[in-house]
């Protein structure tokens, strides 16, 4: 993909144009391995200086989501319900063997690494439902700007 780039790193990629809006939409619906970080910077005419910023701000919010928060939260309630259940069903502390540690474990790991994917999934969805919305108001601007010649 053949972004603008500013000349002070690589990484800050400039939309100021259409062509570099679509090029950046259609990149959405591509899965990327490179492993870069990126930061947008939009500068459309179309908008002013603040939503320009704001638009940015969104983007780059979803774009860099990691997922964390989510994997974290399906791993602590996993966590706490195998203890609970464990307890709950009459365990006793000094019972518990190393091989339901293991399985605790794994059974954690997974459910961190589930809600994760989910919340990278939905960090995706949120940015292509923004690019969708970005795209019709530009749409709609460019209609105006139309008509008013």
């Amino acid at each position: 993909m053949d972004y603008k780039t500013s000349p002070r790193t690589r990484k800050e990629i400039i939309i100021d144009d259409l062509t570099t809006f679509k090029e950046w939409t259609n990149s959405l619906r591509k899965i990327q391995f490179d492993n870069e970080l990126r930061t947008y910077i939009f500068n459309l005419s179309e908008f002013s200086p603040d939503e320009n910023q704001k638009i940015s701000d969104q983007v780059n919010g979803f774009h860099n989501a990691c997922g964390c928060e989510t994997g974290s939260i399906f791993m602590n309630l996993t966590l706490v319900i195998m203890v609970a259940g464990y307890f709950i069903s009459g365990g006793k502390i000094t019972a518990i063997t190393l091989h339901e540690i293991v399985w605790c474990a794994g059974i954690t790991l997974f459910a961190a690494l589930t809600g994760k994917g989910i919340g990278l999934f939905r960090a995706r969805r949120k940015l292509i439902n923004l690019s969708r919305h970005l795209h019709e108001r530009l749409n709609i601007n460019t209609l105006k700007q139309i008509r008013s010649y």
